[in-house]
């Protein structure tokens, strides 16, 4: 349990930072000039068509129904797995990100810049914050829970950061190119889509501690000594995410590497 409460204030440490982002970020938009003047001052160039419909595009292949969809299909892998509470967070870090964004523009009501070519679907109606970033954000860093969840190795963790990393930007870029969202509008749905994703694991009380975030593990009564891990195979859908997990546990709480033994037909 001790554990447990470590990770979700983590996690609520993160969505408070990145909700009170977003408030005064949206504060800052709606009543000052500041952020007016720095979208006027970080206007798109016009693209030309060939780079025009190449970012359309992309525009298309990021709707938000795509990236619920890719997490809906990560939630049933989880639900194979045994990993409910992991597939439960994929299904709401997504509807989190997406319904709320769809709730904010139309309180807010803040219009796209004007487009010099004409809109398709994915340009139009309102901005401010975009569905597009605020979704493939929460989806990125639920890749990010999944990945520390099942406990993968370092150069793994590492390239999914990378992926993630990527993917946030190539949205947020080809919204800004496109001409549907200002710049605030882009930095305001990274921040919605951080506060989506760290809401669904703080309530899923999922693992997300980056390597950075330390915390003091309970030892176990039993510290330095080794257990018996014993179990029927048939029964485990991941094996080796199995192992890496009860490994990890046994490892915070001062216990050496478990010796693992699967039972067989002839001796269960």
């Amino acid at each position: 349990m001790a554990t447990t409460r470590q990770v979700s204030r983590f996690s609520l440490w993160t969505l408070t930072w990145s909700v009170a982002g977003f408030v005064l970020w949206t504060l800052l938009s709606r009543h000052t000039s500041l952020l007016s003047d720095l979208d006027q001052a970080l206007r798109p160039p016009r693209l030309g068509d060939a780079a025009l419909e190449v970012a359309r595009a992309i525009s298309v292949l990021t709707l938000p129904v795509v990236g619920v969809a890719v997490s809906l299909l990560l939630a049933q892998w989880a639900h194979l797995r045994r990993l409910r509470n992991l597939a439960f967070a994929l299904v709401l870090a997504p509807t989190l990100a997406w319904s709320s964004a769809a709730t904010l523009r139309l309180i807010i009501g803040r219009h796209r810049p004007e487009a010099w070519y004409d809109p398709s679907f994915t340009e139009t109606r309102l901005s401010y914050p975009s569905s597009h970033v605020a979704v493939a954000t929460a989806v990125a860093l639920m890749l990010i829970t999944l990945a520390t969840v099942t406990r993968q190795d370092r150069t793994t963790m590492r390239r999914w950061r990378v992926l993630t990393a990527a993917l946030i930007t190539l949205v947020a870029v080809d919204r800004w190119l496109v001409g549907a969202n200002w710049f605030s509008d882009v930095v305001a749905s990274i921040l919605l889509g951080v506060a989506a994703a760290s809401g669904a694991a703080a309530v899923c009380g999922l693992v997300r501690q980056p390597s950075w975030y330390t915390t003091r593990a309970p030892l176990s009564l039993q510290a330095g000594q080794r257990c018996v891990v014993i179990y029927n195979p048939a029964k485990v859908s991941a094996e080796s995410t199995f192992r890496r997990m009860v490994a990890h546990e046994l490892t915070i709480r001062g216990w050496d590497d478990p010796l693992w033994a699967t039972t067989t037909p002839d001796d269960p």
